[in-house]
């Protein structure tokens, strides 16, 4: 099976600085298909993760003093030379040269750039749904 994390969405729930680290709780939407996931027919669900990103490289991180959560109405990221709209594949282990740009529903604009990201699902994946696409 296939699995991305739709960035539309999903919601930061805290964020968490350790040295030159950046540590993103996040309550993200996970799409899982045998073909193409969020495109093809599965399931989806909801699971909390958390996101290291060594090494912190660009930080225009306004949302810190936001409240949280903050929900996510879009975003790509970039990785393996590769501009990802709206997510990013999963497992998402020692991904080099990370790239995570949002956008909140209030408009605000997120960038962070690292060396280096991890994602790890954490707590209990939530009730799946069955997922088809609309075709017109």
């Amino acid at each position: 099976m296939n699995r991305v994390a739709e960035l539309h969405d999903s919601r930061i729930t805290a964020l968490e600085r350790k040295g030159g680290d950046l540590v993103i709780h996040f309550q993200l939407y996970i799409h899982e298909s045998e073909g193409i996931p969020g495109k093809d027919p599965g399931i989806g669900w909801y699971q909390q993760a958390q996101m290291t990103m060594h090494g912190l490289k660009v930080d225009d991180l306004s949302a810190e003093s936001s409240e949280f959560p903050i929900a996510i109405s879009d975003g790509f990221t970039i990785y393996d030379g590769q501009r990802h709209e709206n997510g990013f594949d999963l497992p998402l282990v020692n991904v080099k040269d990370f790239e995570l740009n949002l956008t909140t529903v209030q408009g605000t604009n997120i960038h962070l750039s690292s060396n280096s990201a991890d994602l790890e699902l954490t707590g209990t994946p939530g009730k799946p749904e069955k997922f088809s696409p609309k075709r017109f």
